[in-house]
């Protein structure tokens, strides 16, 4: 097995060996696994990595999810968004989509809604565009904050099947 484990990770640092395109399941595979589903999550990573740095707590929350539209439309999935934030806190946003033909569209920022909510607290939201099916919508964040801001709280209740979740913590 110690002999296994280099090669498998050489096989995935080698350039050109994997592609992301490779990895998205076809869109009749999903439908011949959900029928009747609109959409399905492909893929949901959510970390938080709790560090001490002069004197306080600092939460870094990293978080990707991948959701493909099995129905056009998609039933809602296409419009996403982050957890309510204090609006100290420092995000960093992006959202692409990958169409049926494997076109990577860009959300461009100003595409992106920053919404005010209460007592200093924001939330950003995301409408994807192309919500054809066989699209594939992904989101990516990340958030450096002095509030916990735990992983994994934010999924519990999804009304689409989740095919790969991991989530992790980590503290000192």
């Amino acid at each position: 097995m110690r002999r296994l484990l280099p090669l498998c990770l050489l096989f995935l640092l080698v350039p050109g060996q994997r592609s992301f395109g490779q990895e998205i399941p076809s869109l009749m595979e999903m439908l011949a696994l959900y029928p009747g589903r609109e959409a399905v999550y492909l893929g949901i990573f959510d970390s938080t990595a709790i560090s001490y740095e002069s004197g306080a707590y600092v939460y870094t929350r990293q978080f990707r999810s991948q959701a493909m539209v099995l129905r056009s439309g998609g039933g809602g999935i296409a419009d996403a968004a982050s957890p309510i934030i204090s609006s100290d806190d420092r995000i960093d946003l992006k959202a692409f989509t990958i169409s049926p033909e494997g076109d990577t569209n860009v959300v461009p920022p100003e595409q992106v809604t920053k919404l005010e909510l209460y007592a200093s607290k924001i939330r950003y939201m995301v409408s994807f565009p192309d919500e054809r099916a066989g699209s594939v919508f992904t989101l990516e964040w990340r958030i450096d904050s002095a509030e916990p801001v735990f992983s994994g709280r934010r999924f519990l209740g999804r009304s689409y099947p989740v095919i790969t979740n991991r989530t992790t913590i980590s503290s000192p």
